[in-house]
């Protein structure tokens, strides 16, 4: 038996370490807690809800699919663990959790294990069971719907269209909506819009969201635009003949024209024949999920398409998260990644790649990612050079990739060839790339060679005109 005192160094441990993992790479640039009164003022609009004893019993699916990208990316497991013990309840769910956080140590708040009333919240692995979806009032998925054993095909999408034809509700979240060529006119039928391989661009970073139907039952109360830090998909293989209305947007840029930009798609509901669905594409990082932000969209886009009161789960919105008043009053944003971490994102990175079916696409924001991870947390200009290069045999004209060499130049004293690829590249950056390139360059002070100083100067000052121009 284990005494006090070592029952207590070892909690201790434990949560130093939970601390020390949640560091993530991106903790620099992900976006800051909301304030309380923000939140609050949103709230504010909700219609009063209605009795307890009022409220039909809802039978909710909650699908994940296996962990399949980096540390606080698509944990869909986590997901599903966390928010049933947000929704359904300590009580209810039978869950072994205590906190309802995805990121960071736990945030322990009693309120957080009550759930909310009149649910019965079940989960499954991949796909419903023909049980589930028999009872389901809403189904929710966060899974990867392109690859592995979530993926989708012709039999499940037929179950989903018999399910919707019956009066279900569906969620995609994020990945959920991702697929191939061939299911994607039959898919984005039901879903209103799809992400396709070789056809369908992402970026990770920055972006504004802007809501573009402020008085829908979703958005009712939201600001205008909202800052998050997640994946935008742009380009989405869309079917005209669905019934859809797009609530939020965010600015990315022309494939045809990439000096400008137009509003693309971020969450939405969709009317197929029979049923409602709501997909929202944010969720690729484990914070989005503790924003009180995207807590107000997708859980009044749950009830939406369970046909309820669409604010029959706000009450959940600020339980287990922390807010900015919170916070010491001396807490800074800027987190330094340790180097167990940064090791296990290289790890992770660098296996991703071995992998058979990883689509080229995705090699080549890998290679990218990894030679960013590579120059900004281990100052290895000579990674950069390489993981770029390995990335431009995938796609010889990608723009983040020809910046990325850009720098790699400028660091290696070769300011000319820095200057001749990275101002065209700036040229095709969304708004968010931007800021993305500017808060690398400038958080930290680097060890510039003396005859790089003015071309530096060049490429921030572009960076910054660019940007002045987008918004």
């Amino acid at each position: 038996m284990l005494s006090k005192r070592a029952k207590a160094i070892m909690f201790l441990l434990a949560v130093l370490y939970m601390a020390l993992i949640s560091t993530s790479l991106y903790g620099a640039i992900s976006i800051p807690p909301r304030s309380r009164a923000e939140i609050e003022a949103v709230l504010a609009h909700t219609p009063k809800m209605p009795p307890e004893s009022k409220l039909r019993q809802l039978n909710i699916v909650l699908v994940a699919g296996e962990k399949d990208h980096d540390l606080h990316e698509h944990d869909y497991p986590l997901w599903q663990k966390r928010w049933q013990l947000l929704i359904a309840g300590k009580e209810a769910s039978n869950s072994s959790e205590n906190h309802v956080n995805l990121y960071g140590p736990p945030i322990l708040d009693p309120k957080a294990l009550e759930g909310a009333p009149g649910v019965n919240v079940s989960t499954a692995i991949d796909w419903p069971s023909e049980k589930q979806f028999e009872t389901a009032d809403v189904i929710v998925s966060f899974c990867h719907g392109g690859k592995s054993s979530s993926q989708w095909n012709q039999k499940k999408i037929q179950q989903l269209d018999q399910y919707l034809a019956g009066g279900g509700g569906f969620v995609a979240l994020h990945s959920t909506c991702v697929t191939h060529k061939e299911l994607s006119q039959g898919l984005s039928g039901q879903l209103g819009f799809v992400w396709e391989y070789d056809y369908t661009k992402f970026r990770h970073g920055p972006m504004d969201l802007q809501i573009m139907k402020p008085y829908s039952s979703v958005c009712m109360g939201l600001p205008k635009k909202i800052q998050f830090f997640d994946e935008a998909y742009w380009r989405l293989w869309r079917n005209l003949k669905t019934n859809r209305a797009i609530l939020g947007a965010s600015k990315e840029t022309i494939d045809h024209d990439p000096t400008q930009t137009q509003l693309e798609p971020i969450f939405w509901t969709c009317n197929p024949e029979h049923g409602r669905v709501f997909v929202c594409t944010l969720g690729h990082y484990t914070w989005t999920f503790d924003d009180p932000y995207f807590r107000i969209i997708v859980l009044r886009g749950m009830a939406w398409a369970a046909g309820e009161f669409s604010y029959r789960f706000d009450p959940l919105v600020t339980r287990g998260i922390k807010f900015k008043e919170d916070l010491p009053k001396k807490h800074t944003a800027a987190i330094k990644a340790d180097a167990k971490t940064v090791e296990e994102a290289i790890a992770n990175y660098t296996g991703m790649l071995s992998l058979p079916d990883t689509p080229e696409q995705q090699k080549t924001q890998i290679h990218a990612d990894l030679g960013r991870i590579f120059f900004k947390y281990k100052n290895d200009t000579q990674s950069l050079l390489t993981e770029t290069n390995k990335g431009l045999a995938c796609d010889p004209e990608n723009h983040f990739l020809l910046y990325n060499m850009g720098i790699a130049k400028l660091f290696l004293s070769k300011p000319e060839q820095a200057i001749n690829l990275c101002l065209p590249a700036i040229q095709k950056f969304s708004i968010g790339e931007i800021d993305e390139n500017l808060q690398l360059l400038t958080s930290k002070s680097w060890n510039l060679p003396k005859t790089s100083t003015l071309a530096y100067d060049k490429i921030i000052q572009t960076l910054n005109l660019r940007k002045k121009e987008l918004q």
